[in-house]
This record gives C-alpha cells, sequence and structure tokens, in this order.
C-alpha cells in the first residue's frame, strides 16, 4: 500500500506571485506556474513539513480556517506528485503537537500588481569576447558598444543581487565564456546562492582541469554546433563524443545548439545524424537571427518556403530519433503555433517573454529585455549602479516589451490577429520596429478574409510594376512576376529588420 504520507520535495523552489506562484524543480527543470489554491497547499506543507493526505482537509482548515474542496485538494496532489514538486514519505513523522489556531494561522498576502515579481531566467553575457569568428554571431552587431566588463568582484555582487531578486536560473554565455579567468568562481557563487546555472560554449575541446572546475558547478551545458561540420565529420564527432564524456563524468546535462540558417537546414539531416552518433541526447533549434553582416543574412535567412519544408522535415526527424529531444527556441515559436491554447499552457509554451519570464544582462552589467535587443534604445539600467527591484518594476523599456501584445503596432499586425497570438506572438527582433508583428512566420493561423490579405508582396503593386514595364510583341512580360518579387525583396534588404538598419547607419554613416 503506497504511503499516504507526502511532502514538498527538497529540489523545490518556489516564488509567491499575483495569480498565485511558480514552481521549480531544480533536478528535473521542471517550471510551473500554480493558482493560489495550489500555492497555498505549497506554504502549508513547508510549514508542517510531512502531511498525511487523508487528513489534509482538516489540516487545510485549521492552518488557513475554511475548509478546501477534498476533490480539489486531491487533484493538485496528483499533479504536483506526477511533477515531482511533492514527494511521497515512506514513514510519516507527523507533528501531531502541531496545532493552528487565530494567532498562528497561515495568512497570505497575494501581490496586486499584473507582473512578475522577477523574471525566472536571467541571460548574463559575461563577456563579448571570443577566439572563434563564426560568420552568423549576432553579437558583432553590439559588442562595440560594450568595452568594459565587470571586475570579479562586481560580477559575484550582480549574482548575488539576481539571487535576492528570487531569479531561478542563471543562463552563462558570451562571446565565449571560457575566456573569462574567474568563470569557475562566478559559478560557484551561483551555485552557494541556489541559482541553477547553464552554460552556453562554442568549443568543442577544454582543458580538463579547467572544465572540471567549472562543471562542477553547473547543471547543463550547451555546444553552439559550428557551420561547415560535415566538412570534417569524423574529426567532429570525436570532438563532441569527448566533452560529453566529459560532462558526464561530472555529472551534468549537456545539448546541441543548433542554429537553423538556409545552410544548416539544407544539411539538417545529415546533421542530426552526427549529432546523434556523437552522444546527444537534446538539440535546442535556434533561428537564424540577423547577424552584423546583411550580405550573409541575404545568403543565409530562411524563406517561407524553406521554413514550411523545414517543419515537415523536422516531424520526421522527431519520430526518427525518439532518444532525442528537440527543443525550439522562442524565435520559432511559430513552429508550434498549431497546438491549442489550453495545451500549450500546460507546456509552458509562451513564445516571446522578453522583459518577463527572462531578462538580459551585458557584460558590463547593463539589462535589456532579452539577448537580442541591445543597444542604447533597450536599456532598462546597470545592475551595478542600480537596485533589481527597481529597475525590474519601474523599468519603462521592460514594461513597453512586457506589455507588447497590447500594443497598437502588434494588435494591429497578423501577429496580434493570429489565433497562436499568445503562446507564439513572433520574436520583436525581426519586427520592423522592433515591437510589432514578425514577418518571419511561415504561415500565421488567420481567418480567410485576413489571410488573403497576408502576402509578403501584393499581387497587385508586382501586376503594377510589370505593366510599367512593358511586354513584347507577343505578349509576355519583360520581367517575370517572380523576377519582380525578388527586386523587391532585394531592395528591402530580404527582410533585414528595419531598427537595425538603422543603428548600423547611426554607427556607419559612410
Amino acid at each position: 500500500m503506497r504511503s499516504p504520507y507526502i511532502s514538498l520535495s527538497g529540489s523545490v523552489r518556489h516564488r509567491k506571485e499575483y495569480f498565485g506562484g511558480i514552481l521549480f524543480h531544480t533536478g528535473t527543470g521542471t517550471m510551473i506556474d500554480v493558482d493560489r489554491e495550489a500555492y497555498a497547499l505549497i506554504l502549508l506543507l513547508e510549514k508542517v513539513g510531512v502531511a498525511d493526505v487523508n487528513e489534509l482537509d482538516v489540516l487545510w482548515s485549521n492552518a488557513y480556517g475554511k475548509h478546501p474542496h477534498r476533490f480539489t485538494a486531491i487533484r493538485i496532489v496528483k499533479k504536483l506528485l506526477a511533477l515531482q514538486i511533492l514527494a511521497v514519505m515512506p514513514q510519516g513523522i507527523l507533528k501531531k503537537d502541531y496545532s493552528f489556531d487565530q494567532d498562528n494561522r497561515l495568512r497570505i498576502t497575494w501581490p496586486s500588481t499584473p507582473d512578475l515579481s522577477a523574471p525566472e531566467t536571467v541571460h548574463w553575457a559575461v563577456t563579448f569576447k571570443c577566439d572563434a569568428a563564426c560568420p552568423d554571431c549576432y553579437v558583432r552587431r553590439h559588442k562595440h558598444k560594450f568595452a568594459a566588463e565587470l571586475e570579479t568582484k562586481h560580477a559575484l555582487e550582480m549574482i548575488d543581487k539576481i539571487a535576492e531578486a528570487g531569479v531561478f536560473q542563471l543562463a552563462i554565455g558570451g562571446g565565449e565564456p571560457f575566456l573569462r579567468a574567474d568563470l569557475a568562481t562566478l559559478v560557484a557563487r551561483a551555485r552557494e546562492r541556489n541559482l541553477v546555472v547553464h552554460l552556453t560554449t562554442g568549443r568543442y575541446q577544454h582543458e580538463s582541469g579547467v572544465f572540471s572546475r567549472t562543471a562542477k558547478y553547473i547543471k547543463c551545458l550547451q555546444i553552439g554546433i559550428k557551420p561547415g561540420m560535415l566538412e570534417h565529420p569524423e574529426n567532429e564527432r570525436e570532438k563532441l563524443r569527448r566533452v560529453i564524456y566529459l560532462s558526464g563524468e561530472q555529472g551534468i546535462d549537456v545539448g546541441a545548439n543548433l542554429i537553423l540558417s538556409r545552410s544548416t537546414i539544407g544539411e539538417f539531416e545529415q546533421i542530426v545524424e552526427l549529432l546523434s552518433a556523437a552522444g546527444f541526447k537534446q538539440i535546442t533549434l535556434l533561428r537564424y537571427k540577423p547577424p552584423g553582416d546583411v550580405n550573409r543574412w541575404r545568403k543565409e535567412n530562411p524563406d517561407r518556403d524553406t521554413l514550411l519544408a523545414f517543419e515537415r522535415m523536422l516531424a520526421k526527424t522527431v519520430d526518427t530519433y525518439p532518444h532525442i529531444r528537440f527543443r525550439v527556441d522562442c524565435g520559432l515559436a511559430f513552429l508550434e503555433r498549431n497546438l491549442p491554447s489550453q495545451k500549450a499552457a500546460h507546456f509552458g509554451i509562451r513564445g516571446c517573454t522578453a522583459a518577463d519570464r527572462i531578462l538580459s544582462m551585458a557584460p558590463d552589467g547593463s539589462l535589456f529585455p532579452c539577448s537580442q535587443l541591445v543597444g542604447d534604445e533597450f536599456s532598462a539600467g546597470n545592475l551595478l549602479t542600480d537596485n533589481f527591484e527597481s529597475i525590474w518594476t519601474n523599468s519603462k523599456i521592460l514594461r513597453k516589451y512586457r506589455n507588447f501584445r497590447k500594443s497598437k503596432s502588434f494588435k494591429n499586425s497578423h501577429c496580434g490577429r493570429c489565433a497562436a497570438k499568445v503562446h507564439c506572438g513572433g520574436c520583436r527582433v525581426f519586427a520592423a520596429d522592433a515591437r510589432g508583428a514578425d514577418p518571419g512566420c511561415p504561415n500565421p493561423l488567420l481567418s480567410l478574409p485576413e489571410r488573403q490579405k497576408y502576402h509578403n508582396y501584393p499581387a497587385d503593386l508586382i501586376l503594377s510594376i510589370q505593366e510599367s514595364i512593358g511586354y513584347t510583341e507577343a505578349g509576355f512580360p519583360y520581367a517575370t512576376t517572380e523576377e519582380i518579387a525578388g527586386w523587391l525583396e532585394a531592395e528591402e534588404n530580404y527582410g533585414y529588420p528595419e531598427w537595425l538598419i538603422k543603428n548600423n547607419q547611426r554607427r556607419d554613416p559612410d
């Protein structure tokens, strides 16, 4: 017979929010929102330690002065047990003498603001220095703005501030984070402050001593897969096997980050086969972000037809490699647009969460809505000199992106009218104004009238240009519709975000 005694898992961290709370299992990585009743149960179990499920309604009534619906309480317990948020105790040791009265009943004051009290994760580029020259690196767009890096003393202070704010996870990247000599010191402090650390590196090879000093403090290592890895597949596979082996020795999870450029999509099946052979069990697919070079963007940014074909290819690949967990970054949320809204909510799929669930920090301590929206116009403050809570609560730029779905430029766009606007919403970096619609979605879920309007280049515009150019005596146009569409696309830099073009012009007026 299963024990009726339950307790809160020792691996769970939690945080009260206006809707109830956020629960985070540091071992499994599960992060869920729960309503007020469920969060009240969490606080109760934290208070008493161990509870008998059969007496839970009595205990709840004594603690809060009101009876819960028994079936509601059981439903909550079952769900949290399945997620390992709660644990079954083989032998319950109940505090029989623990009693609640009017003076020591649990009282919960819920936050009044409809915003999270802090981000779930802070993405920290500890350096923008890098010893690689990856052609698709987006950091080149803004690294010139950050000549300074935090000294070790100040970097440790940043970690303390982040932990004190109630953040659950610290995602460290760069640049190349292993170029910081104090990296092991930083991740050790983060671990000491109960932050779960994820580290992203572009290196396939590491000095064993440096790696082991760092790896023992991190939960997950993400390896950026370089373009052109199929040129020397055996060498690449062996390098990756080695780093996976070293990670396994340290007991940390390891995954691959794969940028979906046009070239990568063309070789996707072969790349996944190589990564599987190397031993990867998790592959995170990253949308191709605008690099610093517009010409590179023109060459490598996947077009609509390429993305639609990739969707079909991905479904097949997932079936072919059931042992690999495929994930997508928030920029690729449109790949999950066909999920019913309730199912998306159940799995915690929220699309763009800039300045809401995530926050980005540059090497000098400057804070931004996300790692893509970096620059003076996106700065929310600097954690070295400013108070975290004040920045999070009062920053106009953070509020702007936290509530982007309420803006007119979004609501009046195809993203705002799409059925997946809540769990997708597109990626802001691709919007012309860095706030409105994402033009890269291959097929938004629109009503029939709206769908008819959704064309990259309206047919009447193309026909008008065609007629102005003229026709041969035989009646054939001098320029085909495909050619004209290509001219228009080239004229608009193949969709390279307008706000980035303006930034580049300000940087280099010549």
